[in-house]
């Protein structure tokens, strides 16, 4: 059986019966971050007649399907770090489902600065660097310390910054 171009029936005729299995639609999705925004986007194999619901972190909205691809771009998400999707497909004229499996989407780092970008310390004197990460709702924000030269100067992954001696060290 064939609808709008698509095959995703079979047909079985037993005497006076007519029987059609209908192949299952599917969905699949994808998401991204930007610009403290979520796109996401499902992608339903099958008809194409019907809406998706998305769940995004336990909010819901009915997105229609156009062509099988559903997408669905939330306003400014502020500092939610990590984003749990699920979607719902249902095709309107014969009520056909499809659930897809959840997926989280991460907020990645896109920048690092510092507080302090130049300093100079006498020996056994200590500052303390912080790290800025951008944005500011990364999913994982943990910044590794090292020195390039620890018989000069050491930093401990708080970010504190120890002279041992004279010389130059680069603390990333």
């Amino acid at each position: 059986v064939v609808l709008e171009g698509e095959s995703y029936a079979r047909a079985e005729i037993a005497g006076s019966t007519l029987t059609i299995n209908r192949a299952k639609p599917t969905i699949q999705l994808t998401g991204e971050v930007k610009d403290s925004m979520l796109t996401v986007t499902a992608q339903v194999t099958g008809p194409t007649t019907g809406d998706v619901e998305l769940s995004i972190n336990g909010e819901t909205v009915t997105v229609p399907a156009v062509d099988g691809i559903a997408m669905y771009t939330t306003a400014d998400s502020g500092l939610v770090s990590l984003y749990e999707v699920t979607a719902k497909y249902v095709e309107t004229p014969l009520y056909e489902t499809a659930e897809s499996l959840p997926i989280q989407i991460e907020v990645h780092v896109t920048g690092v600065a510092l507080n302090e970008s130049n300093f100079n310390l006498t020996i056994d004197e200590t500052a303390t660097l912080q790290a800025i990460v951008r944005p500011l709702n990364a999913t994982n924000p943990a910044v590794v310390w090292h020195s390039d030269n620890e018989a000069v100067a050491t930093v401990t992954q708080d970010g504190i910054v120890t002279a041992l001696s004279t010389g130059t060290a680069l603390i990333t």
